[in-house]
């Protein structure tokens, strides 16, 4: 089984069971993983009867829209379904399939240079584009290719930014690392997005200080 979501949403769609005697499928949700299911709908094997809600994907597969107003949360909303044979018996459920987790994009066009005062490092980046980040995780490690250690947050709308963090405009966010020795190829960065449920992107590419 899969889901999917368009605006207001879900879609559900799974393989049917290959015996003669399925009469439909029974489609179960519950909001949180493993949380207590309850009937949504029921939909008939035959591909010939679906309509409305219900459609035939071609190879095998039915797809199911559930239009009930589900919160589309990602890790969240959750369907299985089971076949129903013509006398009643109703066969095991699906594995669980919830909404997939889609971390945000790995955060582009990261520079590090200097500062406006003494002792001032400028971490720049391009803001993601996706439409539900929350904020920036900064990494930092003293030499390029150790292992960093998280060193601030930054938040994604401009209109949050404090005094160590301002919007460059063209999309850009520059972050402010003070007090720092200003040598070249030390001071190293990189930046990744966190959205709004929590999921952290790849970090960017490793950029070091460069005068």
């Amino acid at each position: 089984m899969n889901t999917g979501a368009g605006s207001g949403e879900i879609d559900v769609s799974w393989q049917r069971n290959p015996e003669p005697d399925v009469d439909h499928y029974e489609v179960w949700y519950s909001q949180d993983p493993g949380g207590d299911k309850t009937l949504v709908d029921t939909v008939p094997h035959d591909p010939s009867q679906l309509g409305g809600l219900s459609q035939d994907r071609g190879g095998g597969r039915t797809l199911y829209t559930d239009i009930t107003g589900r919160t589309w949360d990602e890790g969240k909303s959750c369907y299985q379904v089971r076949a129903v044979d013509t006398a009643g018996h109703e066969g095991p459920f699906s594995s669980e399939t919830c909404i997939p987790v889609t971390p945000p994009a790995i955060v582009t066009g990261i520079s590090v240079g200097m500062g406006g005062g003494s002792g001032e490092i400028a971490v720049i980046w391009h803001r993601n584009t996706d439409g539900d980040i929350d904020h920036y995780n900064i990494w930092y490690s003293l030499l390029p290719g150790q292992d960093k250690e998280l060193l601030a947050t930054v938040p994604h709308d401009t209109s949050e930014l404090g005094v160590d963090s301002q919007d460059l405009g063209n999309g850009r966010t520059m972050y402010i690392d003070f007090p720092r020795d200003l040598i070249e190829a030390t001071n190293c960065y990189q930046v990744s997005a966190v959205d709004t449920a929590g999921n952290e992107g790849p970090r960017s590419v490793e950029a070091c200080f460069d005068a």
